[in-house]
C-alpha cells in the first residue's frame, strides 16, 4: 500500500513538474517574440515619428526637389508601402519605404533666401553628419532639411563645407523661398525595411544595402492610411525553438 501511495505521489509530482517545464517554455517562448517584436517597433518609432521633415510631402514634388532618378529620390513621397514578391506568392503592403529629418542640434547663423544657384549659408557649429556630394551622384547624407523654410520646405544639396560655412544648392521650385535664423539643420535619411526569410532587414541606401536586424521575425505588414495620417505596423514574431509544423497558416496576401 505505501508502495503504491509512492508511485501515485510521485506520478502526480512528474506531472506537476512537466506541466511547469511545458508552462515555463511557453512564455520563455512568448517572451522571445515579443521582444522581437519591440525591437521593430523601436526600430521604426523615431524615422516614423520625423517623417516627412523639412521636404514635401507631394509624391511629384518630392522627387523634383531631388532630381535624381534612382533611389531613394525617386520614391513615391516621404512615406510609402509596397507589395513584395518572392516566387510566386505576393504580400501586399509588405515593405515600406520612409524618408525622414534627424536633428542635428546646429542652427542657422542668419535668414537667408534661396538662390538659383549655389549659396553659402552660416551655421553655430560645424555639421560632423553631412557631407559634399560625390563625383558620381548623390547619396542621403549630401542633403540637409530646414523645417521652417517658407513658403513650402525643400531639401538643400550640400555642394561644399568649410568650418562653420555649407554650400549649398536649393531645387528650382524652391527659389525665392526664405530660411530663418535660428532655424535647425537636419539631416536626411531614409530607411527600407521588410521581412523575408525569417530575418527583418532594414536598408539606409548608404551602399550597404539591405542588413539584417532582427531574427524570428516570419512577416511584416505595413497599413498605411493617409487621410488620419496613422500607420500600422503587424509584426509576426517566432521564439528559438522551431517547430516541425506552424501552428497557423500564415496568409500571402
Amino acid at each position: 500500500i505505501a508502495l503504491m501511495l509512492s508511485l501515485l505521489i510521485l506520478g502526480g509530482l512528474f506531472y506537476v513538474l512537466f506541466f511547469f517545464f511545458f508552462f515555463y517554455d511557453h512564455i520563455r517562448e512568448k517572451r522571445i517574440a515579443l521582444q522581437r517584436c519591440e525591437t521593430v517597433a523601436a526600430l521604426l518609432l523615431e524615422p516614423l515619428m520625423h517623417c516627412g521633415y523639412g521636404m514635401p510631402l507631394d509624391s511629384s514634388a518630392y522627387r523634383s526637389s531631388f532630381n535624381a532618378a534612382y533611389a531613394p529620390f525617386n520614391w513615391a513621397g516621404p512615406l510609402s508601402v509596397l507589395p513584395m514578391t518572392v516566387g510566386a506568392i505576393t504580400k501586399q503592403n509588405a515593405i515600406c519605404r520612409i524618408a525622414y529629418a534627424v536633428p542635428s542640434g546646429v542652427h542657422l547663423r542668419g535668414t537667408y533666401s534661396m538662390e538659383p544657384y549655389d549659396f553659402w549659408i552660416q551655421l553655430n557649429a560645424p555639421v560632423a553628419n553631412a557631407g559634399p556630394k560625390s563625383a558620381w551622384g548623390y547619396k542621403p547624407e549630401n542633403w540637409i532639411l530646414f523645417g521652417a523654410i517658407q513658403p513650402h520646405s525643400s531639401p538643400l544639396a550640400v555642394i561644399n563645407k568649410a568650418g562653420n560655412f555649407l554650400a549649398v544648392r536649393a531645387p528650382l521650385s524652391a527659389v525665392g523661398a526664405v530660411i530663418s535664423e535660428g532655424d535647425e539643420l537636419c539631416y536626411f535619411r531614409v530607411m527600407e525595411v521588410k521581412a523575408s526569410g525569417g530575418v527583418f532587414y532594414t536598408n539606409d541606401h548608404s551602399g550597404s544595402g539591405m542588413q539584417p536586424r532582427v531574427d524570428g521575425v516570419v512577416d511584416v505588414r505595413f497599413d498605411w492610411d493617409s487621410t488620419r495620417a496613422l500607420m500600422t505596423v503587424s509584426v509576426l514574431a517566432r521564439g528559438d525553438t522551431r517547430r516541425e509544423k506552424p501552428f497557423a497558416k500564415i496568409p500571402s496576401n
